[in-house]
């Protein structure tokens, strides 16, 4: 099990969020963790190809499944969509959507962070939400130039 930091869980948690509050989720929970996941596609396939996005997301999501076993019936596509988030059938007991979605945008922060450093995730995620909170994360070895 991979070990995240609070505030790479607290930043997931803010853009689940926001995407929530913005609208782009009729229903919050898995459809907002969508919505991030797909903005990440967007961001990151221009970077690494779709490939890449696809197999980065796909360990996201496999780390996610420590903490929500339900989402073993999820499946990242090719094209590093998510396909069956929305609809999951929650088990008895469940942390429910919002949960899951939290783990999955975690891990998938927490794996930028890791692979290209945490200065670099931050402006990447500065690229498609300028105003998003990043107390307690290192960005003071970002250069200006």
């Amino acid at each position: 099990m991979s070990v995240v930091s609070p505030e790479m869980r607290s930043l997931a948690r803010w853009l689940l969020n926001r995407e929530a509050a913005a609208g782009n989720s009729p229903a919050q929970g898995c459809h907002a963790a969508v919505c991030v996941c797909d903005q990440f596609n967007c961001l990151l396939s221009a970077l690494m190809g779709r490939t890449g996005y696809a197999t980065l997301l796909s360990r996201a999501l496999a780390l996610a499944q420590a903490e929500a076993s339900w989402l073993g019936t999820v499946r990242v596509k090719p094209d590093g969509a998510l396909e069956g988030l929305t609809a999951v059938k929650l088990p008895n007991g469940a942390d429910g959507p919002t949960g899951a979605g939290e783990a999955l945008v975690t891990h998938l922060l927490s794996l930028l962070a890791t692979f290209i450093g945490q200065p670099l995730t931050v402006k990447l995620v500065r690229d498609v939400w300028p105003d998003a909170p990043f107390n307690g994360v290192d960005v003071e070895s970002e250069t200006e130039r």
